[in-house]
């Protein structure tokens, strides 16, 4: 009676050698279908949303929303985003699918959450659409680049870019004729940008007030 002869020492290791060398092949295949589908999500969210602030602006005779409360370490958006939320229904449109699930604050933070933040910048912003009922969104929304230099109106829709009066040209100089090439970059997903930090690979998703969509390497991005 014949015994099963076994895999020899060499064979084993010629198999894990295959092994992994497909699995080096395919993990990077793997992670650029994640990050396509995160980017998907992300250009049909800001399709919700500039939808929402399409509809928003022909309510106002034209204005885009107040800009956003806060600072640079927490927001309220009861302004921004806040006064979209109802033309889109869904509060997840404004939260990248990137977005981690910390740093949300409701009121001013405390200097734990404040140290915490400096420890790992990646903010998700509590916002409310009325005092009782609240959202989360990680988008950046620059609506207040596109006001009059100091005047308390909100910017409008229409805005032209050119005009040296908006605080685009007053704040950043250098990036506005960036801003003006790339037609009012309006939300955008800086805070949890594509990419590791120092790859050439890294970027942002920005939406303009034209509607565009589109992906921005870092050193394209206006706001750095």
């Amino acid at each position: 009676m014949n015994r099963r002869k076994g895999f020899t020492l060499i064979e084993l290791l010629v198999v894990i050698a295959i092994i992994a060398i497909l699995a080096a092949i395919l993990f990077p295949v793997f992670v650029r279908a994640k990050e396509s589908g995160r980017r998907a999500q992300c250009i049909n969210n800001f399709r919700n949303i500039y939808s929402a602030l399409t509809m928003y602006a022909d309510d106002t005779n034209g204005y885009m929303p107040y800009p956003p409360t806060g600072n640079q370490i927490w927001s309220i958006q009861r302004y921004g985003f806040g006064m979209l939320y109802n033309y889109t229904r869904k509060g997840d449109v404004f939260l990248c699918p990137l977005a981690r699930e910390y740093d949300v604050f409701g009121s001013n933070p405390s200097q734990t959450e404040i140290n915490k933040y400096q420890q790992d910048p990646e903010p998700v912003y509590h916002c409310y659409y009325t005092t009782l009922n609240w959202f989360r969104a990680s988008y950046h929304f620059w609506p207040q680049v596109y006001q009059k230099y100091g005047s308390t109106q909100p910017a409008r829709f229409d805005v032209d870019l050119k005009d040296r009066d908006l605080n685009l040209w007053r704040w950043f100089p250098n990036a506005a004729p960036r801003c003006v090439e790339l037609k009012g970059p309006i939300v955008d997903n800086f805070l949890h940008a594509y990419g590791e930090k120092g790859s050439s690979q890294r970027g942002v998703l920005c939406l303009s007030m034209k509607g565009h969509i589109r992906f921005l390497p870092a050193d394209a991005y206006p706001f750095y």
